[in-house]
């Protein structure tokens, strides 16, 4: 069997063809569909979502697989596994694929069940004949029955042993993070000291060129320093345990600026009423801490600089959210923002690691809420986020 897998996001994942789905290829054959979001879909599929099978695929931090149909299964699939994606939803595949060709025999036959009794207007030799026939198709059904259930034990089987596989790969993963960034620490901090120290030693004894290499050995390493300290960050909001009591938002929000605010000595800085929320206060002073930090960064240059903090409802939902003024950045980039490493303006305009973003989505979907960013260039920008019940791991 020929399985296709698309994806509408530019570029696509390893082994995926760039196609938009339709209507026409989703009631087709199996395939899986990597996309931004699940929600983009859903108003495609929820019509027609008992015969659509398949499995759809979208980015997310962490591992999280959920059926959305009866046939239709939604991977929620982090960066790292997107070069084995194919593969690893192949044997899922299969098993789709296997399950919806039983249903379809079970549907045909129980269709010509009903078929067989609306014809039932005949001789008592030809009742019986039918009644001997409606016996042998009523035991067909029972063994495509449980043939069906034994598929869908074996799809529940097959899924449970892939989560488990992935998970593991994500441990993996951040455990490798963890390690790698812990013990670059000390290495980071001699290279650091070391040129800091010949700068100060025998600096003004060296030759122009040979002072810039030096300064650029120490610029570099604090710029190490700065991205083994988010991957350390990053890696520590995933697996922090949770410490919940109510946290006034605005409150924290003051303490996180006044201790910014020597970056920021001219801007305006606003805080509108803000409910009390239940939550872990370090983890959401980090979040206040990269959103504020961000914010002061990039509206450093406008006149003057302002920075609001609030609440607003958005669906019946409290949703924070922090503004700023500043340059902004393109919204169709918007998806690359809570990537690790990913930046939208350089280094040379704007400093930083390209982590902080990537902590905050962990730390916010840690508490069972979610983060988006509105702007447009020149015209600042709005970080908007919700808070829901944490989750348990």
């Amino acid at each position: 069997m020929n399985f296709r897998f698309i994806s509408n996001l530019d570029p696509a994942p390893p082994g995926f063809t760039p196609c938009t789905p339709s209507k026409r290829l989703l009631l087709g054959t199996p395939m899986v569909i990597y996309t931004g979001s699940l929600e983009t879909l859903l108003p495609l599929v929820e019509r027609f979502h008992e015969r659509v099978h398949g499995i759809i695929a979208t980015p997310a931090p962490a591992l999280a697989i959920r059926r959305v149909g009866p046939l239709l299964w939604h991977f929620a699939t982090p960066p790292p596994l997107l070069p084995q994606l194919q593969s690893l939803t192949m044997p899922t595949l299969e098993a789709i694929h296997a399950a919806a060709t039983a249903h379809e025999r079970s549907f045909e036959m129980e269709r010509n069940a009903r078929r067989i009794h609306e014809d039932l207007n005949i001789t008592r030799g030809d009742y019986q004949r039918v009644t001997r026939k409606l016996q042998h198709q009523l035991r067909e059904l029972e063994d495509n029955r449980q043939q069906i259930l034994r598929m869908n034990e074996e799809l529940e089987l097959r899924v449970q042993q892939r989560t488990a596989e992935l998970a593991a790969v994500n441990k993996e993963l951040e455990d490798f993070s963890y390690s790698v960034s812990h013990d670059l620490r000390a290495p980071v901090r001699a290279i650091i000291g070391f040129g800091e120290n010949l700068l100060e030693d025998v600096g003004p004894q060296l030759n122009p060129d040979a002072l810039q290499l030096l300064r650029r050995i120490v610029a570099n390493g604090q710029r190490m320093r700065q991205l083994v300290d988010g991957l350390l960050a990053l890696t520590q909001a995933g697996h922090t345990a949770f410490q919940m009591r109510p946290v006034d938002l605005g409150d924290l929000a003051r303490n996180v600026f006044h201790s910014l605010a020597n970056g920021a000595p001219d801007t305006h800085f606003q805080v509108g009423a803000m409910p009390p929320v239940l939550a872990d206060e370090r983890l959401m002073r980090a979040v206040l801490e990269n959103l504020l930090a961000n914010a002061i960064k990039f509206s450093r240059k406008a006149t003057p600089p302002r920075i609001d903090v609030g609440c607003c409802l958005v669906q019946g939902q409290p949703t924070y959210f922090v503004a700023d003024n500043g340059v902004g950045f393109d919204p169709r980039r918007a998806d690359k923002l809570f990537q690790p490493f990913h930046r939208l303006h350089s280094e040379a305009e704007f400093e930083g690691s390209g982590i902080g973003l990537a902590t905050v989505r962990k730390i916010i979907e840690r508490h069972g809420g979610s983060i988006r960013a509105e702007s447009s260039p020149g015209r600042g920008a709005r970080f908007l986020f919700t808070l829901g019940p944490p989750a348990t791991h």
